[in-house]
């Protein structure tokens, strides 16, 4: 760290951005975790744990990128449904053979939530014009009869029956309701969970830099948490 003094005795800290990272995670430790721990029954809060690249990978709503990385992981209950989530960040290197460029694919929240129900096929709610991800994991991009249902998302799974047993008017309706918030959200429903990961370009809770500490913070803290409670509850008649 060095200091610049400019007129008047004012002292400015410069700050690396390897420092700030440290900055930023002491305090997600102090004044993140207070937040969560006093805010979601059972909770627990860890900055330097994630989902494994294996879980997010076998869960199959992404697709397998050169990076991954994934932080700050909650736990927790909320409506009685078991919940973990955390930042997850995936890259592609792409190499013309001269120059090397990184591309983020993703970079947001990604959510697991475990339900009472069991699905006993995979079945996958993507973006529109996603065919490559049927063609990369053998599965059948499935019609729904809702055509404006069909206009938002692609649905992929091997199984015709356990989809329109799922997708029914009301579920897609509330499907419809988190795509429209979140845009840029995928889903799954596998074995006892469903999968959310919204790519909303974000690390949640980190500190910006050249950005003052303010209360702001902490109110992104509590709507992420609001969030999440509309998320399960727009969910509930999926996860029972």
């Amino acid at each position: 760290m060095g200091f610049v003094v400019i007129g008047f005795g004012i002292v400015l800290t410069i700050i690396t951005p390897s420092m700030f990272k440290k900055l930023s995670n002491s305090y997600k430790e102090s004044y993140v975790k207070e937040a969560i721990l006093s805010s979601i029954t059972n909770a627990t809060y860890d900055t330097q744990r994630g989902f494994s690249k294996e879980e997010v990978y076998n869960a199959g709503v992404l697709l397998k990128q050169d990076r991954f990385s994934s932080e700050d992981m909650i736990t927790g209950y909320i409506n009685d449904h078991y919940f973990r989530c955390a930042d997850v960040h995936l890259q592609d290197v792409r190499s013309n053979g001269k120059t090397t460029t990184v591309v983020t694919i993703f970079r947001g929240r990604y959510y697991e939530i475990t339900t009472e129900r069991i699905f006993p096929e995979p079945i996958h709610i993507l973006n529109n014009n996603t065919t490559l991800f049927g063609k990369r994991n053998s599965l059948e991009k499935i019609e729904l009869e809702w055509i404006d249902f069909n206009k938002m998302v692609d649905v992929f799974s091997s199984s015709q029956f356990e989809t329109f047993k799922l997708l029914k008017p009301n579920v897609m309706e509330q499907i419809v309701h988190l795509k429209k918030k979140y845009n840029k959200l995928v889903m799954g429903f596998i074995g006892n969970k469903v999968i959310l990961a919204i790519n909303n370009q974000k690390d949640a809770f980190d500190l910006k830099m050249f950005r003052p500490f303010n209360d702001h913070y902490i109110k992104e803290i509590k709507d992420e948490f609001k969030e999440l409670e509309e998320m399960i509850s727009v969910l509930e008649n999926i996860l029972n």
